[in-house]
């Protein structure tokens, strides 16, 4: 019985609680069974409806494996993330919040625990289905194996459809700008059925699924921690989890391209656009370190300086991005080529180069009155739309009739995926360091106050 206690103990609470509200839940009950008399009325149905057809007698199986598995596609892709993250929606107001961070439970184990129930009700409604998948072999026409690597594509696209679903609702904005988000983020995950099945018309591959394995393995723990940073407390180092995961998930799919050379370039895109992408959410980091992150800053100088880029703080968050960049350009360059580390290091430079103009208009003009520090990304975005749009417009209004020249260009990061990157390349930089001169002392007093409290002059 102790030992039946000690388990109880160390089980995560959120595991628990989620396991009896499946288990109590009308709701999810009501949804299985449902499920379980589609697939019943839909096997049944084929059945009777092919079975003195003799053409299409070794394809029977397949044919209703088709069937079947889009059905347990569509519930699994829609059921399994609403009933884990919709109600975690409600918790997103002042009052359930405060309520978890005054409990134990850290906030990495909240999310870790709701993937593991996401995962304890996706075996359910696979356990339901399994005997109508066997059905299929039987038929012939598809293998067990096959079914298997269905099986286990889906159960992937469905905890990665989870956890998107998870950090969409703790995005820090109002419920209907939510729910208009959702809506689009359901209306993509029908999608997802459809699309596995067209990648395995041809025959599904084991070579196939582990590359998909791999992706989804890797983008589970990054999107993770992003939620898990969502939901830390604002007075919390909360760039921290999320960087060193995304850090060692950056090594980790560096490392994999050394076996699958072919990856390689897929790998240098993804983290270098991701990097740039990054760079416009790190504006919205608050420039004042709070008290409890200043406790947590090393006091040795050397420590201080590798730990700089993992604190909260827009500058720190730059340092990190551009540490992440400029590793994978240089070894993307040295892969591929200059030229296509060029297109790489403009993009980057186009990142920087939007993210130090937002931060300089939001503190020096008026914008600062109505716009808050955590909505500096939302000036970044809209520089970055006008940068692509208005250079555009100009050379319409100017040469209706005539193709834009490389001048009119110049600020659109996509343009340099195909008009000489290293014009755009220069362009940028020379922008860039002129907006860092004009943000030099701002930037400066970040790295002065990072640094333990006891090391901090107290004003006069």
């Amino acid at each position: 019985m102790s030992v039946v206690n000690w388990m109880v103990d160390r089980t995560n609470p959120v595991v628990l609680r989620e396991s009896r509200q499946l288990v109590r839940s009308r709701f999810a009950v009501g949804i299985m069974m449902a499920f379980l008399l589609i697939m019943v009325v839909a096997s049944a149905l084929y059945v009777l409806t092919t079975g003195h057809k003799s053409y299409n007698a070794f394809s029977k199986g397949k044919d209703l494996f088709m069937i079947l598995y889009m059905i347990l596609g569509y519930a699994t892709i829609l059921f399994v993330p609403a009933f884990t993250a919709l109600p975690f929606l409600g918790q997103k107001q002042a009052n359930s919040m405060d309520l978890l961070f005054v409990s134990t439970i850290p906030p990495r184990s909240i999310i870790f625990g709701k993937m593991i129930s996401a995962l304890w009700m996706t075996v359910l409604l696979f356990s339901v289905s399994m005997p109508f998948m066997v059905l299929t072999v039987l038929l012939r026409g598809i293998g067990l194996f096959e079914v298997l690597l269905y099986l286990a594509m889906q159960m992937a696209l469905v905890l990665l459809a989870t956890i998107g679903c998870l950090l969409l609702v703790c995005l820090p904005t109002s419920r209907v700008f939510t729910g208009l988000i959702g809506i689009g983020y359901f209306m993509l995950l029908l999608m997802f059925p459809g699309l596995t099945l067209s990648f395995g018309s041809r025959g599904v591959s084991g070579e196939f699924v582990a590359v998909l394995l791999v992706v989804v393995a890797l983008l589970l723990p990054m999107l993770g921690a992003l939620t898990t940073t969502l939901i830390s407390p604002k007075v919390s180092n909360r760039a921290l989890p999320a960087r060193i995961t995304i850090t060692a998930c950056w090594i980790v799919a560096g490392l994999t391209t050394i076996l699958q050379p072919d990856a390689f370039e897929a790998w240098s895109y993804i983290f270098v656009l991701g990097a740039g992408l990054a760079l416009f959410l790190c504006t919205s980091d608050p420039s004042v370190l709070s008290r409890r992150v200043q406790h947590a800053v090393p006091k040795n100088a050397f420590l201080r300086l590798l730990a700089f880029p993992f604190f909260n703080g827009p500058v720190s968050g730059w340092a990190w991005c551009l540490t992440l960049g400029c590793i994978t350009i240089g070894v993307h360059t040295l892969g591929l080529g200059y030229s296509e580390g060029s297109v790489l290091a403009s993009w980057l430079l186009y990142g920087m180069m939007y993210s130090l103009m937002a931060v300089f208009i939001r503190r020096v003009t008026f914008v600062r009155r109505f716009c808050s520090e955590k909505y500096t990304w939302a000036i970044a975005l809209f520089l970055a739309a006008l940068g692509c749009i208005l250079p555009l417009l100009a050379n319409f209004a100017v040469d209706p009739t005539g193709r834009a020249k490389l001048l009119w260009h110049m600020g659109n990061p996509f343009a340099a995926f195909d008009k000489e990157p290293e014009s755009h390349l220069l362009f940028a930089g020379v922008v860039c360091g002129l907006f860092l001169l004009l943000n030099a002392r701002w930037i400066f007093r970040q790295f002065a106050a990072f640094r333990p409290p006891q090391d901090l002059k107290p004003k006069a």
